[in-house]
């Protein structure tokens, strides 16, 4: 359930490492130059966040469907 969410700390810890692994291969000017990556603007972030959202709550709906019927 939606109330469980920040119960698992690990969790939440590996997801802000992970963030900042990211954002860092993303932003970081060094990473540019080692891979041949650019900086994305906020709009290249959009999409796939609204995406993962709702992806993230359509499994919510699903898990509580199946917790009531079962």
């Amino acid at each position: 359930m939606l109330s469980r969410l920040f119960d698992n700390s690990i969790a939440w810890l590996t997801v802000g490492v992970l963030a900042v692994l990211q954002l860092t291969f993303v932003y970081a000017p060094f990473m540019h130059q080692w891979f041949g990556s650019a900086a994305l603007d906020l709009r290249h972030w959009l999409l796939p966040l609204a995406i993962g959202l709702g992806v993230f709550l359509l499994v919510e709906v699903e898990k509580a469907a199946t917790r009531r019927w079962l």
